[in-house]
């Protein structure tokens, strides 16, 4: 499991130095098309053209609880998602937003139920 954390932070690693290094053939003050939004919407383009087709729509299909300066995911989240999706509301957007995770109690509380 620590390789797959590893390959994940180089590539977040990797994506974030790539960015920095581009710079405009002809028009210097050229920014990124969109701001990075501090939304589950935003955080959705984003992820478009940084991540795999099959993450996308897995994103797509979470459900998500925003409240104020947090947001709850409500399913089910791989850990390499759970990192991309923690880094880009703690470090890439600003005023940075507090993720929980909220599936992994749910299944705690379930499975301690049924004993």
């Amino acid at each position: 499991m620590e390789t797959n954390l590893r390959y994940v932070k180089g590539i977040c690693k990797n994506l974030t130095k790539t960015n920095e290094s581009l710079v405009p053939e002809f028009n210097q003050n050229q920014g990124e098309p969109y701001e990075k939004e501090t939304t589950w919407n935003g955080f959705l383009r984003w992820s478009k053209d940084r991540l795999t087709k099959s993450s996308i729509e897995t994103l797509e299909k979470i459900r998500v609880e925003p409240d104020g300066r947090t947001l709850c995911i409500l399913d089910p989240v791989t850990e390499s998602l759970r990192m991309i999706i923690a880094k880009y509301f703690t470090e890439e957007i600003r005023p940075p937003i507090l993720v929980i995770f909220s599936a992994k109690n749910e299944e705690n509380r379930i499975t301690s139920t049924k004993h």
